[in-house]
């Protein structure tokens, strides 16, 4: 009886050897299949985080923006005024050429009258 018990007891370590292996063999795939599931993830995470970053970036940016349309509104200001001054300036140098002008011919009137009248005096 020893012998048939000693024969079952190794046909039963065989089946459980036997089937350790075939959970080993599953518990190998489904550790690869983690892996890869891991793999996935980390590089999903990765995207994220340069996802953040682009906002993070963007967020900066857009507070800068107000200071950005002070900086040209300053500016455009600054421009307006320099051209108002050329204006400015143009329209006194036109003036005053025109009262050049008017006094150029004024005085080619009188002139003009003062040799009339001298002539017509003198007729």
């Amino acid at each position: 009886m020893p012998e048939v018990q000693a024969s079952n007891a190794v046909e039963w370590l065989e089946e459980q050897r036997v089937k350790d292996r075939k959970l080993l063999a599953a518990m190998h795939e489904q550790l690869a299949g983690l892996e890869t599931a891991q793999r996935q993830l980390l590089a999903r995470v990765a995207e994220f985080e340069a996802d953040l970053q682009k906002a993070r970036a963007a967020a900066v940016q857009s507070t800068k923006v107000p200071e950005l349309l002070d900086q040209l509104r300053v500016e455009i200001g600054q421009i307006l005024d320099g051209v108002e001054q050329r204006r400015s300036k143009a329209e006194r140098e036109s003036e005053k050429h025109r009262l050049q002008d008017r006094d150029l011919v004024n005085g080619q009137l009188a002139d003009l009258f003062k040799t009339r009248g001298g002539a017509a005096r003198d007729g």
